[in-house]
């Protein structure tokens, strides 16, 4: 128990998603907030990044998965949620970014690691007029047959983020990627855990 700290519990999250858990919160969603997937671990350069946008939806994605497409090599941390983007990575050995920020056009589990350009790191933010959007496209879709698939999940109970992404993406919304180079963790298993704490200590 932290101090100030507001806790929002998913009594059903057995059977429900992401999404479902990040709506129990909603409540806080009434102005600029920040979405962060729980098992990750980040310099704090990364979130610094992300508060300087001043667009409405923006995501971090890590540009070294384009390294490793290179190496051919495979991900030892199962089904990443991998992107793709209006603009590919810079790439060379040496070079100046160009400043300019791309903009996500697929993202999921489901994307082709062939033509994925990145990696959604698991961090996001919302603006006061980003947050109402999402509010507003989620209030539409509990509308729907609610045993309807819904993007790569079964049903919009069992939805990820990343599938309210795409509907977004899908509907005209324009999300901004946020573009870094490694600088985070992920803590999928047991043996990440003792990787990453061999890392910090």
């Amino acid at each position: 128990n932290l101090p100030n700290v507001r806790y929002y519990d998913n009594d059903v999250f057995g059977n429900t998603g992401e999404l479902f858990s990040l709506f129990a919160a909603e409540p806080e969603m009434n102005g600029r907030f920040i979405f962060l997937y729980s098992d990750i671990l980040f310099d704090p350069s990364i979130l610094e990044k992300l508060l300087k946008s001043n667009d409405d939806i923006s995501i971090v994605v890590d540009r070294a998965w384009n390294d490793q497409k290179e190496r051919d090599t495979q991900t030892n941390r199962g089904n990443p949620d991998l992107v793709i983007t209006n603009q590919p990575p810079e790439t060379g050995y040496r070079y100046i970014p160009s400043g300019e920020t791309a903009n996500l056009e697929k993202i999921g589990q489901h994307v082709s690691p062939v033509d994925a350009n990145g990696e959604f790191v698991g961090m996001a933010m919302f603006s006061p007029g980003g947050s109402s959007t999402l509010k507003n496209i989620y209030k539409d879709l509990r509308k729907r047959d609610p045993l309807a698939p819904f993007q790569q999940a079964s049903d919009l109970r069992e939805a990820n983020f990343t599938d309210v992404l795409q509907e977004l993406i899908d509907g005209g919304t324009q999300i901004s990627c946020i573009d870094v180079y490694k600088g985070w963790l992920e803590i999928d298993t047991f043996e990440d855990y003792r990787r990453a704490w061999a890392k910090i200590q």
